[in-house]
């Protein structure tokens, strides 16, 4: 099993440094909660690489253009989003975009993350 965390955002450098700016000038305007979540301006927050670093589950994090590439059948899905990904069982959202709308803070991500982690 494995969860595939696709994020709304693209993999380009120019791009990238747009983004930047954009989390530092306007933070909550910025498209991509789950990198308002798991990143700060410049880089990857403590706590999600700790909690990268220790999980029980592979997981994999992809651009936009990657995710839809690799996952044609969700072309229409709003991003970010987290698919959990299985070799019995089709690949399916685990954590949709509007539920990422909703989520805080960085602690209830993970919390969301472990005890969805229970129920499958």
């Amino acid at each position: 099993m494995k969860l595939i965390f696709a994020y709304n955002a693209t993999d380009n450098f120019w791009v990238k440094k747009i983004d930047v700016a954009h989390k530092i000038i306007s933070p909550a305007t910025y498209s991509c909660n789950l990198c308002k979540l798991t990143h700060g301006a410049f880089f990857e927050k403590e706590l999600w690489a700790n909690f990268k670093n220790t999980a029980v589950i592979d997981m994999e994090f992809l651009y936009k253009e990657a995710f839809f590439k690799r996952f044609p059948d969700f072309e229409n899905t709003k991003l970010p989003v987290v698919l959990i990904e299985s070799s019995s069982a089709p690949s399916f959202e685990f954590i949709t975009a509007n539920e990422f709308e909703g989520i805080a803070s960085l602690p209830q991500l993970i919390q969301i993350i472990k005890q969805r982690l229970l129920e499958v």
